[in-house]
């Protein structure tokens, strides 16, 4: 018997452990031939921090739909999904 147990971390403490969930998916990801998943998208945006924190929730509630949806099927799937500040360059008032 295998349970399903939903995972959220908040990322905090030492730089080298903040990384740790993306190791595991580098880790657990297969490559089958012929498959349309894995899929991966990265995308970058200036907007303020206040609609980044509503992207997030919107993205928890995903994940929580994802781990709740009925089993089934041969293959155990993973999500990883975050949103976060990068070191990219912002823009100037003089940009807009």
């Amino acid at each position: 018997y295998f349970g399903r147990v939903a995972r959220t971390f908040r990322v905090e403490g030492p730089m080298d452990d903040r990384f740790a969930m993306l190791r595991r998916v580098i880790d657990e990801c297969v490559f089958p031939d012929g498959e349309v998943l894995p899929m991966f998208t990265l995308r970058h945006v200036r907007i303020p921090a206040d609609r980044a924190l509503e992207y997030a929730e919107r993205l928890v509630e995903l994940s929580e739909e994802f781990v709740n949806d009925d089993p089934g099927g041969d293959t155990t799937f993973g999500l990883l999904a975050g949103i976060y500040p990068t070191a990219l360059p912002g823009w100037e008032a003089a940009d807009e």
